[in-house]
Order: structure tokens, then C-alpha cells, then sequence
């Protein structure tokens, strides 16, 4: 700094909190080797959120469970300061969900081919998107997110699949004629 300038200093108070990261790995090394380096900091800035993954990124996809000194903002994203602890460490789970059938009121609807959709990490959640039936659904867990993708495939039948095509906008009976191809016959 030049004699005269005035460091700018943040008013965004510092807060302790759990937060839940998805990055790639940095360097090759185990999972117990990436804990220590976590639990003492020197990785804080190797597992960025996951805001805009790029499939070229070197290195596998964690996820990480940790106690985060965080700057909150209230007109955008906080800022993840330091990682302080670390709680949890597992892969990401990018194994492809494939649905078979799914619960709709009452009646188990069978897809004569099954739906199948790989995850991907959108800002530290997990991600299912589906652009035929134009779902987009995710969760903070895989689990959570499959059960918001099942939710919206049943949601998307009873909605657009059985309603009355002549009082439905264009998008929607587009839908309402992919949906019932899509389903083995006998099934309602």
C-alpha cells in the first residue's frame, strides 16, 4: 500500500459453520492423506465449490462435510474463508441413476426404457437433469436427489400425462403426448 491509502476492511461479520463442499482433487493421494491436509487447512483453496465443474478438471470429485469459518453476504454468495475441520470425505457418487418404474398416485408406472441420468456436482449439491421431459431436479445428498428426480417424474404424470390436452400450453401438451410413449401400456 502507497502512505495514504485506507485499507478497505470487510463489515460481513465471520461466522463458524458446517458446510458441505464438492471439489476435485488437486494432487493424486488417498482419502486419509486428503483428510490430514484438510483438517490442517493446506486445502482449503484445492476444493472450490462446484459451480461450474468442467469436465476437463484433473482428478476425482469429493465430497466433503466440514466446519468452515464463512463470510456471509447478504447481497450474494457467502465466501468459504478456511476449512477448519473436517467431518466427512467420500467420492462423489457419479453413478448413473437408472429408472425403471416409479410410484404415481397409486399406480406404478413401468418405462419401457429405462431412464437413466448420470449426477453432477451443481453448487455443492447433488444434480439429476433430465432435458427430454425437461427435469432438473438435486439434493444435498445423492439420496436427496434421487427422491426429488422420482418426485418430479410422478408429478410431471399426474400433471401433464392425464390432464386435458385443450387446456394446456404448447410446451405442456408437447409433454403430454412424449409421456404416455414412454410407459409400458396397462400402466395408469
Amino acid at each position: 500500500m502507497s502512505r495514504g491509502t485506507v485499507a478497505k476492511v470487510s463489515a460481513e461479520p465471520t461466522v463458524l459453520e458446517e458446510r458441505q463442499l464438492i471439489g476435485r482433487f488437486v494432487s493424486p493421494g488417498s482419502v486419509a492423506e486428503t483428510r490430514a491436509e484438510l483438517r490442517q487447512g493446506n486445502r482449503a483453496h484445492a476444493l472450490p465449490p462446484a459451480a461450474a465443474p468442467t469436465p476437463a478438471a484433473s482428478g476425482d470429485w469429493v465430497v466433503v462435510r466440514a466446519l468452515c469459518r464463512v463470510r456471509r453476504h447478504e447481497d450474494r454468495e457467502d465466501d468459504i474463508l478456511k476449512v477448519c475441520e473436517v467431518l466427512q470425505l467420500e467420492p462423489f457418487d457419479s453413478t448413473p441413476l437408472v429408472v425403471r418404474q416409479v410410484e404415481s398416485g397409486g399406480a406404478t408406472l413401468r418405462f419401457l426404457t429405462p431412464i437413466e441420468v448420470e449426477p453432477r456436482p451443481v453448487h455443492d449439491m447433488y444434480a439429476l437433469d433430465f432435458p427430454p421431459l425437461d427435469i432438473m431436479a438435486s439434493g444435498e445428498t445423492r439420496a436427496e436427489a434421487e427422491a426429488a428426480f422420482l418426485d418430479e417424474l410422478a408429478w410431471l404424470w399426474e400433471t401433464y400425462a392425464q390432464a386435458d390436452a385443450t387446456t394446456l400450453a404448447e410446451d405442456a401438451a408437447e409433454l403430454r403426448a412424449t409421456l404416455p410413449g414412454m410407459v409400458q401400456k396397462g400402466a395408469s
